[in-house]
């Protein structure tokens, strides 16, 4: 073999070792040719990744219709496919006894798109019925859920269960008539720091009845709207006279005092207050015209969250609130900045227009606060908060008059046919 091709064997054997090293080292940093890029040809790309994370785990996933193993375990909590090129995914979800899950997924170069609140639900969910009750609606629960006050919204009466000692129940309205003959419940709740204790308002005001003694004491007189969370009653009220501006105040029921009084300003309280919730510490409130307002107790501060709303409620991380417009449609507000599976700003809100929202009459958190309960008057359907579509939305219960979800316990409870029926979502 002459020299020059000795030479020229070599400088070859360098090139293809460059040349070949040069890949190597590229592609463990997540370069890949794509050789279908939309102008044609072929282009080195940047790659990136896909996190599924998935409730219940061992599930099949596919991404554009290939299958790709389940890593979740003791040791990882989510599946990471990786070396992606960027561009739109199909992945879909499934497993035995599951109903699928679908979702388009935009992967970007040196970047991980997240799904990471995947919640599957059974294509057949198992309930158990409790017992017979005698109301239809669901008021309030406490103890984890083994209390309720029920109505039944025929004859207006008030019943207390226990669901731990089903052989008795109390007709809380005769309880409460007793020692206040001429009045008329109008709302009820637990106290929670003493369940044997109901905050129960009538046409004459806000009153504590304790069960055990018969006695009622009043905390204030006919409030506008009242909650009560922990020890503290949070009421709007509107002092006597002209040009009065109404007060927010919290009231603790455990030392009963006092604990907050704070003018709510004209431009919030152009029409009656409906609805107040409290949550940790946040207290919103929403007038009749659909002005829905957040009060800061650390800044004293009173912002608008919405203006068209007619029902709310607060997550169960206390980072989100979700509220139903007047025309049907939902609404999420953040609370918080949020950064799991997309990226949202505190104050960010995200609207969802649904099919059939005007039937949609009330909405519940998940415990996760990622997925909520809609009510569609006789079903009751599971939707994740996620705008990348397609939205999953799954029906959880038929046949429902009125349901109540703890979301401490992880259980759903429904009326059906005059009965108590319960989803336990643990063992499905």
């Amino acid at each position: 073999m002459s020299p020059l091709i000795r030479k020229l064997l070599f400088y070859a054997f360098v090139m293809l070792f460059i040349l070949s090293g040069t890949i190597i080292i590229s592609y463990s940093l997540g370069w890949k040719i794509d050789f279908n890029p939309p102008a044609g040809g072929f282009i080195l790309e940047r790659t990136g990744a896909i996190s599924i994370k998935t409730d219940p785990k061992n599930v099949i996933i596919k991404i554009n219709g290939k299958n790709y193993p389940d890593q979740s375990g003791i040791l990882q909590s989510a599946t990471l496919i990786s070396g992606l090129l960027p561009k739109t995914y199909d992945v879909e979800i499934n497993k035995d006894g599951y109903l699928p899950y679908h979702k388009n997924i935009s992967v970007k170069p040196a970047l991980v798109s997240k799904l990471s609140s995947i919640r599957l639900i059974p294509d057949k969910i198992s309930s158990d019925t409790i017992s017979q009750v005698k109301g239809n609606v669901f008021i309030d629960s406490a103890d984890n859920s083994s209390k309720f006050i029920i109505q039944n919204q025929k004859t207006g009466i008030y019943y207390f269960y226990d669901l731990n000692n089903l052989s008795s129940f109390l007709n809380l309205t005769n309880a409460f008539e007793n020692s206040n003959p001429t009045s008329t419940i109008k709302k009820a709740k637990f106290v929670p720091f003493k369940t044997t204790q109901f905050a129960i308002e009538d046409s004459s005001g806000l009153k504590i009845l304790d069960t055990e003694t018969g006695n009622t004491s009043l905390i204030v007189k006919n409030p506008a709207v009242w909650t009560i969370e922990n020890s503290s009653v949070y009421y709007i009220k509107t002092p006597a006279g002209k040009n009065k501006n109404p007060v927010l105040y919290c009231y603790n029921a455990a030392i009963q005092a006092q604990c907050l009084s704070v003018e709510i300003p004209k431009i919030f309280s152009l029409s009656r207050f409906i609805q107040i919730k409290s949550f940790n510490n946040k207290v919103a409130f929403l007038n009749s015209t659909g002005g829905l307002y957040l009060f800061d107790p650390n800044s004293d501060d009173i912002k608008e969250i919405a203006h068209n709303a007619k029902f709310f409620i607060f997550s169960p991380d206390n980072k989100k609130i979700a509220f139903l417009d007047k025309d049907g449609k939902l609404g999420i507000q953040f609370l918080d900045n949020y950064s799991n599976d997309f990226i949202k700003k505190s104050g960010d809100v995200i609207r969802f227009d649904l099919e059939n929202k005007s039937e949609i009459t009330s909405i519940a958190w998940y415990n996760d606060s990622n997925h909520l309960f809609l009510d569609y008057g006789a079903a009751v359907k599971f939707m994740e908060i996620d705008e990348r579509l397609p939205l999953n939305i799954y029906m959880i219960a038929a046949n429902v008059q009125n349901y109540y979800y703890d979301f401490k316990t992880d259980i759903f409870y429904f009326i059906s046919g005059g009965k108590i029926q319960k989803i336990d979502f643990n063992n499905q």
